[in-house]
């Protein structure tokens, strides 16, 4: 005859069966759950849906086994990061923390990549690899990094600055261009200006080219391009006159 004691041992055993197999389900992304442990992901809760989703942050693989973790994805420890490329897990509280990239890399707009941080003219595929160096100006064009309408970049600072024209105030050299990539510029008495030996014409700087015919001498007034090639124009001048006092002298020689 069963006793009292026997059928309630049963009972307990039948109970921790049940418990082990349900615990032991090893339920996918979308299936039903009592409780965290019985999706098969350590990256899965158990909703009040009643079926597996992944944590706040992450995102099911294509089998809805596992969880994938994105830059704004929660965790408590590194390995919640793991999936994650170039990211570790940044505690913000005592409670939780956010899988961050690491130093030198970026997130990308959709914040499931870590992407390296690019130079100027460095390869890239958004705008954020360019923005921490070249600052909030950079833009990414044509795969490289480059600087915003507007601005250009200046291997003084290393970053994207912004465009200051000729008369506008300024406060060094780098700052300032012209409409002509090639056109010296300076930046004096905190304007923007043409240097010595240049004329402004319109919103650029023109050299003057210094030289002699058949002994004799004139000005040509060049493009800056041209300018770049022959020299600096003062240094055209010295040359010039130079020239022309020696053609003179021997002129008066001969006579």
């Amino acid at each position: 005859m069963t006793s009292a004691a026997d059928v309630l041992l049963c009972s307990v055993v039948l109970l921790l069966v049940a418990t082990c197999e349900a615990e032991g389900i090893n339920a996918l992304i979308g299936e039903e759950c009592e409780v965290d442990r019985n999706c098969i992901s350590a990256q899965m809760l158990c909703p009040s849906t009643g079926r597996c989703e992944c944590w706040r942050g992450h995102y099911p693989t294509e089998d809805r086994r596992n969880c994938i973790a994105t830059t704004s994805g929660l965790c408590f420890d590194n390995s919640d990061c793991r999936s994650l490329l170039y990211s570790s897990c940044f505690i913000r509280d005592s409670f939780d923390g956010s899988c961050t990239c690491s130093d030198g890399y970026s997130s990308s707009e959709d914040e499931r990549e870590c992407l390296p941080d690019m130079g100027y003219q460095e390869t890239c595929k958004e705008a954020v690899q360019c923005e921490s160096r070249l600052v909030d100006n950079a833009v990414c064009r044509e795969g490289k990094c480059g600087c915003q309408v507007n601005y250009h970049y200046s291997t003084l600072d290393g970053r994207c600055i912004r465009d200051v024209r000729l008369l506008e105030p300024c406060v060094n050299s780098s700052q300032c261009v012209t409409s002509n990539q090639h056109s010296k510029v300076e930046c004096r008495d905190n304007r923007c200006s043409c240097p010595e030996g240049y004329e402004q014409i319109q919103d650029y700087c023109r050299g003057y080219n210094f030289k002699s015919i058949g002994g004799g001498a004139f000005i040509h007034r060049g493009n800056s391009a041209n300018d770049e090639s022959n020299g600096d124009g003062a240094s055209n001048l010295q040359v010039s006159v130079a020239a022309l006092s020696v053609y003179w002298v021997v002129q008066l020689v001969a006579a």
